[in-house]
This record gives C-alpha cells, structure tokens and sequence, in this order.
C-alpha cells in the first residue's frame, strides 16, 4: 500500500474508536441521568425508602448490573427494587 491507503486506513481505524469510546461515554452519562431522575424504591425487605442510592453501592455486582443496600436491615437490592439472592 502506498502513503495515501495508509493515511485512509488508519484514519477509519481511529475514527471507529474514538466513536466507540465517545458512544460509551455518552451511555454512561445518559444511564447515570436516568438513574438521577428515577422514583425511589423502598427497600424490599424493611420499606425503608432510601434517598441517596448512589453513595449506597456496596459490592462490585452492584456496580456492574445496579443496585444498592438498604441503610437499615443491609439488604442487597437490584436496581429493580427487588431483593438480590446470595
């Protein structure tokens, strides 16, 4: 390939990533805005509704998939509301 394949070439590749990248970035934006703005949920377990979930994340399942734990009984809930089995 001469110079100008080259440039082209490598031109697409770091487009894609930095689309990727810049795709990434905005989803988990948008999914922590969401999250901001969505109705609190009691806990399953003791219906203590818990206003802050977001300094509640305790395990790194909870980071990964969403959720949180209960400030008072300590339950582990997914970000549906429901209590997460062990």
């Amino acid at each position: 390939m001469n110079n100008i394949q080259t440039t082209i070439v490598t031109c697409i590749i770091m487009g894609s990533i930095a689309g990727a990248f810049s795709g990434l970035f905005g989803g988990l934006l948008v999914r922590k805005r969401v999250k901001e703005l969505a109705p609190d949920q009691p806990c399953p377990r003791c219906h203590e509704v818990s206003p802050n979930k977001a300094s509640q994340v305790m395990t790194l399942k909870q980071i990964c998939y969403g959720g949180w734990t209960c400030p008072k009984c300590r339950c582990d809930v997914d970000r549906d509301g429901n209590e997460r089995g062990k």
